[in-house]
């Protein structure tokens, strides 16, 4: 990724907030991350309204890491509403769950997430994926394939 370009990461856990803060912060992440923390938050930011107006302040994602069960609008929702604007189709959606389970995979599938990563449960895991990400263009929506290969 290029340094100018920005991760939002939507999560409604506060210790998994903090936990990915952390791990940013280890990882030497050199884009700005952004923070929301519900689904309702995650579409008022994509659409640059209310709040996330300023463009400069909170800039468009390139990555969207997205919990699926989140308050007000689960994930799901939140990468349909995404797949519809055709105006974000270089947006890179990633869903970042604890799920494991075929379903919710597929359903990501289904709905056009570029991959699906079960939330590392230690913070050395998620500063190694955050590094692996660290210097991947995201052309095309490409993406490791440890990342992208559970859709296929």
């Amino acid at each position: 990724m290029k340094a100018e370009d920005s991760i939002l990461l939507a999560e409604d856990s506060k210790e998994d907030i903090v936990l990915f803060r952390y791990a940013y912060k280890e990882a030497r992440m050199p884009n700005a991350l952004q923070v929301v923390k519900d689904g309702v938050e995650a579409v008022e930011y994509l659409e640059g309204k209310g709040d996330y107006g300023d463009r400069e302040k909170h800039p468009f994602p390139r990555l969207l890491l997205l919990d699926l069960r989140m308050p007000k609008i689960p994930g799901l929702e939140v990468l349909k509403f995404v797949r519809k604007h055709a105006e974000w189709g270089e947006l890179v959606v990633v869903i970042f769950s604890t799920s494991d389970q075929p379903a919710d995979v597929e359903a990501a599938r289904e709905h056009g997430a570029n991959g699906y990563i079960i939330k590392p449960s230690h913070p050395d895991e998620l500063v190694r994926f955050l590094r692996s990400i660290r210097n991947e263009d995201f052309g095309s929506g490409h993406l490791p394939s440890w990342i992208a290969g559970r859709l296929r």
